[in-house]
């Protein structure tokens, strides 16, 4: 993976994290933050937890590619226009087989959150078609 202006910090032979920033060309204005802010649903995800339904406790949406996770399954809307550039540096720096994006909207004034989770790689899989 070659990540220009980003530097990889391992915690040990698997893992690890990316630090760094994007380049001009993919940084937002603020008139293209608030159109993307304003694009986030009205409702919430919900997930399957021990059983039940609930809400995710922040607005998400999935695009490009249907995302399954925790018993359910996000349906894909198209990439807009605003978000493609960063599906295409991805694939192009990342991933070539990455087909999708998933994009979390957090109001802390609205309590939206993410709760201490591990997500299942298996899930991560069946992101790319055809494995």
């Amino acid at each position: 993976m070659h990540l220009p202006d980003f530097k990889h910090i391992a915690f040990d032979a698997d893992h690890g994290v990316w630090l760094g920033s994007l380049s001009s060309a993919l940084r937002w204005s603020p008139s293209q933050f608030d159109t993307v802010w304003a694009s986030h649903p009205v409702g919430f995800h919900q997930v399957r937890i021990f059983g039940n339904l609930v809400d995710v406790p922040r607005w998400s949406e999935t695009y490009g590619r249907d995302y399954p996770f925790a018993g359910t399954t996000q349906l894909a809307r198209p990439v807009p226009d605003d978000l493609a550039p960063l599906l295409d540096w991805s694939k192009a720096h990342i991933d070539a087989r990455y087909n999708g994006l998933l994009l979390n909207w957090y109001d802390g004034a609205l309590g939206h959150y993410i709760g201490r989770h591990r997500d299942d790689e298996k899930g991560a899989i069946r992101w790319y078609p055809g494995l």
